[in-house]
């Protein structure tokens, strides 16, 4: 039993350190606690930081700099790129999908923040 809770311990500590270590991201910081409203405010956040027209360059430079990775050619044709956000125990995701219309710029994007499973 003692063996357990160290371990039960040991993974809590683990997940606050692993949580605390990533570089911190203006478009997730905050979000509200209901999926449903904190995707759709991590949408409103993204198409504002992100409106169409936008370069596409500068989108994906700006998004590796908050570390989001990318996870080129989604379906329908779009790009994407996604930063976990959860810990080994709860995987939590924020994607950003776009596609890339003439010149370069941004023809198409939004974005999602939801619950992805658990261990």
């Amino acid at each position: 039993m003692a063996a357990l809770a160290i371990g039960i311990a040991v993974e809590f500590i683990a997940a606050l350190c692993w949580k605390s270590a990533r570089p911190s991201s203006s478009l997730t910081t905050d979000l509200p606690s209901a999926w449903s409203d904190a995707s759709s405010q991590f949408d409103k956040r993204v198409k504002t930081r992100f409106p169409i027209g936008s370069s596409a360059r500068n989108l994906t430079d700006e998004l590796g700099a908050e570390g989001f990775k990318p996870t080129w050619f989604e379906a329908g044709g779009e790009d994407g790129a996604k930063r976990d956000e959860g810990s080994f125990v709860c995987n939590i995701a924020a994607r950003v999908f776009w596609r890339v219309g003439q010149n370069g710029a941004v023809s198409a994007i939004h974005g999602t923040f939801n619950e992805e499973g658990f261990l």
